[in-house]
């Protein structure tokens, strides 16, 4: 003998699973995701490594005479990179937030559309 769901009870849960995907498993991955994107760009643009390496001269340039001027330089290089990395870095994070939120507002969205379909 099978066990079968009937159609009525299957549409009635429908909705709550739906909500339920949505707003916790998928929201989940969505974070996940873009974790690894802040990750992902935080290695890449180099960041720890500009740290790291702040006060050691541009292109490790220890010739006599040069060790200044060269730490000088990079220094002065460093810095510009790291206000394009933080700039960079800030702009992903917002977008990142953008991404969230619209995550967030497409059901009610859909919703509101709904409504606004048939009672309008």
């Amino acid at each position: 003998m099978q066990s079968a769901v009937s159609l009525g009870s299957f549409l009635v849960t429908l909705p709550a699973e739906f909500l339920h995907w949505w707003f916790i498993e998928a929201t989940f991955g969505l974070l996940k995701f873009l974790r690894f994107l802040l990750a992902f760009f935080y290695q890449i643009l180099g960041i720890r490594e500009i740290f790291r390496t702040f006060f050691k001269p541009w292109k490790n340039e220890y010739r006599e005479g040069l060790v200044g001027f060269s730490i000088f330089m990079g220094i002065f290089f460093k810095v510009l990179f790291l206000l394009f990395d933080f700039f960079f870095f800030g702009i992903l994070v917002l977008l990142e937030f953008i991404i969230l939120a619209t995550w967030f507002l497409i059901p009610f969205s859909v919703f509101i559309g709904i409504y606004a379909a048939f009672f309008t």
